[in-house]
């Protein structure tokens, strides 16, 4: 096994981040807008966004980008390699680890095992960097809890359009995702949860144009329990950064409940029963904490070089 406990999870909490860009390293034109993108980490993509005749010049530029982190202001940087299976990964962690890489995102892991692997090659390189599977195969899936509780692992993120390949299973049934897939999503969270880590799922709106759509998809994110959502176009990550935070009317809402439930304590009442019939429990006390705490934590961000 990787000697993972050398590393334990420390600042930044990655569950903070809200929004996470993903633009394609080699597309010039648009890598030359992210300064211009309020996101809060952008990813460094070695695999879907750089074609196999390229997959060398794209490490040499991920390189080069890892050593130019004032690009991206104070926003974290990830990096993607490609799996240890192609002819490229091996080579990508060794670089990205060289490069001082503090985040390094891997795709298409089949197993706890593989994922250890990974750590122990980091490890080999000198790299401290933490660790966020992309689970995206029904191997990953099936060892997800076990991933999610590696000491380096900072998180966890979703692939369900690979992972339908993979499991040869339609991505869309009757032009709504196919629920076999939400519950991967869902054992994905689940999984972060359990683990005390970052949690983070892709935009999946039928119309990505659309800022209804993409609304609807941002409050189901946070509701299947995603801490962070991904997405590579631009006007995405505003909305993100918004309404992936508590509400202002929940806010509110959270800030009453603790009144009451603090008030209640005092008098030696273990609960609450509101004159419009609401039940304030411990559980409603605690959720309420969550909330304030979540909108008033601080997004982690990269500090600038001197």
């Amino acid at each position: 096994m990787a000697s993972s406990e050398t590393s334990t999870r420390t600042a930044p909490d990655l569950r903070l981040l809200r929004s996470v860009m993903e633009t394609p390293l080699l597309d010039e034109r648009k890598w030359a807008k992210i300064p211009q993108i309020p996101a809060d980490a952008f990813i460094i993509d070695l695999e879907d966004s750089v074609v196999p005749a390229q997959k060398e010049l794209g490490r040499t530029r991920a390189v080069e980008a890892l050593a130019q982190p004032d690009f991206f202001g104070t926003s974290l940087v990830f990096a993607r390699a490609n799996n240890l299976a192609t002819p490229w990964g091996r080579e990508d962690i060794a670089a990205f680890a060289e490069a001082g890489v503090e985040f390094m995102l891997y795709p298409k892991a089949q197993s706890l095992a593989e994922v250890e692997s990974v750590l122990e090659l980091l490890d080999e390189h000198g790299s401290t960097a933490q660790l966020l599977p992309i689970i995206e195969t029904a191997g990953a899936l099936r060892d997800v809890g076990q991933i999610a509780l590696l000491p380096r692992v900072a998180g966890l993120y979703t692939g369900i359009g690979d992972m339908s390949v993979d499991a040869g299973v339609p991505f869309y049934i009757d032009g709504e995702i196919n629920p076999v897939l939400s519950r991967a999503r869902d054992s994905v969270a689940f999984a972060a949860a359990a683990g005390r880590v970052a949690s983070t799922d892709t935009v999946y709106a039928r119309d990505l144009r659309n800022q209804a759509d993409v609304l609807d998809a941002i409050k189901e994110g946070r509701s299947r329990g995603f801490t962070t959502l991904v997405s590579f176009y631009p006007p995405h990550i505003p909305l993100i950064n918004e309404h992936l935070l508590p509400a202002e009317d929940e806010l509110a809402d959270a800030r009453w409940v603790v009144e009451v439930y603090e008030a209640a304590q005092q008098d030696g009442r273990p609960a609450v029963a509101t004159e419009d019939g609401r039940t304030i429990l411990l559980l409603d006390y605690t959720r309420a904490q969550q909330t304030l705490a979540r909108a008033s934590a601080e997004v982690p961000k990269r500090e600038a070089s001197a």
